[in-house]
């Protein structure tokens, strides 16, 4: 397979750090493969969009010698499989093939597998990519209370939006009282997809951002 281009872990950097992270619809700085992330987008959601609302730049991955995919190489529609390590590769959270491909999983069952074939998006156009209207898809709203739920079923989210963190240690501090796998979830969802955050996501953001006084 390729390498990693892009990594939940950068999106999930901007949940403790939303000011530095540039704001509502601006986008962070790329980083380095080696560190396996790049750029992402914060915390700026499309009202009651379906659609992915704000994007961000990465630098494109590219593969050695090509498709990556049988189905690449053959012009066959891509399995679910196929789509799920794709994805899983291009937001490399965990650094665990099983939690990795559980998200990967998790974002293939959001968008859907029929939406992911009548697009004409092979495997190759997800790597990448930070939202996911960069090519196209979307997520239904009814769809994101259940994407959320099992995103974190996927591992421990919270524990790595504060190992992602590069704030002082009395804003980390601050940002554990607030953090849950739930909410984390439900960050990295609604930028991804653009949706509307909830109530209670909303109020999590305001703490945090008043934890960046810590």
């Amino acid at each position: 397979m390729v390498r990693r281009s892009s990594s939940l872990a950068s999106v999930i950097g901007c949940i403790l750090l939303i000011a530095a992270c540039g704001g509502d619809d601006e986008s962070s700085e790329s980083t380095s493969p080696s560190a396996e992330t790049s750029g992402a987008a914060t915390s700026g959601a499309a009202p009651t969009s379906t659609t992915a609302g704000s994007s961000a730049s990465t630098t494109p991955a590219s593969s050695e010698g090509g498709a990556t995919t049988a189905s690449a190489a053959t012009g066959e529609a891509a399995s679910e499989e196929e789509f799920v390590e794709v994805f899983a590769t291009n937001y490399a959270l965990f650094a665990d093939e099983e939690q990795d491909a559980c998200v990967g999983q998790t974002l293939v069952d959001a968008v859907g597998y029929d939406q992911l074939v009548e697009s004409g998006i092979v495997p190759d156009d997800v790597l990448g990519i930070v939202t996911l209207d960069e090519i196209g898809l979307t997520v239904e709203e009814a769809t994101l209370p259940a994407a959320i739920e099992q995103l974190d079923e996927c591992g421990d989210l919270a524990t790595q939006s504060l190992e992602s963190a590069s704030g002082t240690e009395e804003q980390t501090a601050c940002a554990a009282e607030i953090v849950t796998d739930p909410l984390t979830a439900e960050q990295l969802m609604v930028q991804l997809t653009g949706l509307e955050p909830s109530a209670e996501l909303l109020e999590a953001r305001e703490a945090l951002e008043a934890c960046q006084s810590e």
